[in-house]
């Protein structure tokens, strides 16, 4: 399985204090997103959402590794037909539920994703609405104070750093989203990689012992037929 870390982003760099007392509040604060590094087991790997399906491995494995294979035949073994076709059909049914899980951890992501690009745009918009008001209100004042020149070029200076500092909060938002998305579609690509070639393994172990079988059986019929002539 997978081997990764996640990297934790800082969303609390501080802001100017007038930006942070009138900002909306963000939609998706980065530190509430869940760690996939906590659905790990003890041994590290991330099997908490296809559980199920690497039980029905385990099992089928534990089945063909625990039976016995006559003396003269090691490579064949005596299993359970029904128990082992019950595992199987089990398998069969858990895939999708397994898959559907994985789709669901896109969506969320995808969701989570959208949400932060709108609530960037939404501080944008708020940002420049409040510079719009500023420089307005500062040229009605200047109108009034003719000895103060300045006036309009410290709002003006003040308004773009409200600015700036929406656009970094909203450049923010919308990376962790991002990061967020790539984490985990890239685990799940993953899990479903290892699902995939251990379903794959378990089927061509399986297929080989069968024609093992087969052709055990076709040299038995083979010897009893000489055997029947002589």
């Amino acid at each position: 399985m997978m081997n990764e870390q996640t990297q934790e982003r800082d969303d609390d760099e501080p802001i100017d204090d007038s930006t942070r007392a009138s900002a909306p509040k963000p939609a998706v604060d980065m530190k509430d997103l869940p760690d996939l590094q906590e659905d790990r087991n003890e041994s590290g790997n991330p099997r908490s959402e296809f559980t199920t399906v690497y039980d029905i491995i385990d099992r089928i494995q534990a089945m063909l590794d625990e039976a016995k294979a006559p003396i003269f035949s090691p490579g064949l073994v005596k299993v359970d037909r029904d128990e082992l076709t019950d595992d199987l059909n089990e398998l069969k049914k858990m895939l999708p539920v397994q898959l559907e899980r994985a789709s669901a951890l896109m969506r969320e992501a995808e969701r989570r994703l959208n949400t932060a690009q709108t609530q960037a745009n939404a501080t944008m918009s708020d940002a420049q609405s409040r510079a719009a008001d500023i420089v307005k209100e500062a040229g009605e004042q200047a109108r009034f104070l003719a000895g103060q020149e300045n006036v309009v070029a410290i709002a003006r200076q003040k308004a773009q750093t409200i600015i700036d500092t929406a656009q970094a909060q909203a450049d923010r938002l919308v990376q962790g989203a991002d990061g967020y998305a790539a984490q985990v579609m890239g685990e799940l690509d993953t899990q479903l990689g290892k699902m995939s070639q251990d379903v794959r393994a378990g089927l061509e172990v399986l297929h080989q012992r069968e024609q093992e079988a087969a052709r055990s059986m076709n040299a038995s019929v083979s010897d009893q037929g000489e055997e029947t002539q002589g």
